[in-house]
């Protein structure tokens, strides 16, 4: 995972002129990891996808309830 100062220092170190395998080898990371952070042009955090539903998600409501109950076993 990349953080915003990493990729502060991916974008400073292109600018400088580094090629992607130098960047890649003084931080590091991936070849494929440093190009496609160059092409970002702003830094985003990682977010995951959101979930989709599953078998239980019409039970929620009453897991939720039901979980303390029986000391979420």
């Amino acid at each position: 995972m990349v953080g915003k100062e990493r990729w502060e220092q991916i974008q400073r170190l292109r600018a400088a002129g580094q090629s992607v395998s130098a960047i890649a080898r003084q931080l590091e990371l991936d070849r494929k990891t440093v190009r496609y952070w160059l092409r970002q042009s702003e830094w985003r955090p990682y977010r995951r996808a959101g979930k989709d539903e599953t078998v239980l998600s019409a039970h929620r409501a009453w897991l939720v309830r039901r979980a303390p109950q029986v000391s979420y076993s």
